[in-house]
């Protein structure tokens, strides 16, 4: 009988034990069964598609507006017949700088922290892309500043937050949701190119 009540105690103390860590982790059961560290908000799982969203809407929109760029007589003013050509030559080699930079990035995440190396390269997207128009005249620089556009783009949209916020047994499933952001940010690029294409360029 003794025996008894205390492999009913241990069962009842094991009970309660397990009740503890799932509800530290309630917010499993707010977004698509996503099994998230205790830690983890639902705001930090809204971020993860969002980041995506900006990172390919600003790329998407660079890309769009290079060959008016390109064309635009107050900035580099080449040729109709050159612009393609020009517009090729600058994201071959923006990519390339991107894709040789990207097997860094993972060193400098466990370095610098994954968190506090995005805030920045987000802030370092727009300016790059504010002082883009004014690399005119020089093609060269703006091969250089598009290359720094590249980078920072890759930097945000490979999404090194999921090992931070999310389980492993979750990651493969966040992964795919992440791909929304990349959906939606093809939309947004397509909305502000509409809202800027008749806008004038500042001379």
């Amino acid at each position: 009988l003794l025996g008894a009540n205390e492999k009913q105690l241990g069962s009842e103390m094991q009970d309660s034990e397990t009740l503890k860590p799932h509800k530290a982790n309630s917010i499993q059961n707010y977004i698509c069964i996503i099994h998230a560290k205790k830690e983890t908000t639902v705001w930090n799982l809204l971020a993860l598609p969002l980041t995506s969203m900006i990172a390919v809407s600003a790329g998407g929109f660079v890309n769009a507006n290079m060959p008016f760029l390109l064309r635009d007589e107050n900035y580099f003013n080449f040729q109709f017949s050159e612009v393609g050509d020009r517009t090729g030559t600058a994201l071959f080699w923006a990519y390339l700088a991107s894709t040789l930079v990207t097997p860094f990035l993972g060193y400098v995440y466990d370095t610098v922290g994954r968190f506090w190396f995005m805030i920045p390269a987000m802030f370092a997207m727009s300016i790059f892309m504010a002082i883009l128009p004014y690399t005119a005249p020089s093609f060269g620089a703006l091969i250089v500043m598009r290359a720094a556009i590249a980078i920072v783009v890759n930097v945000i949209s490979v999404n090194p937050l999921i090992i931070d916020y999310v389980k492993n047994k979750s990651r493969g499933l966040v992964v795919s949701l992440t791909s929304i952001g990349f959906v939606m940010g093809e939309l947004v690029m397509i909305i502000m190119f509409s809202m800027t294409r008749s806008l004038g360029m500042a001379g």
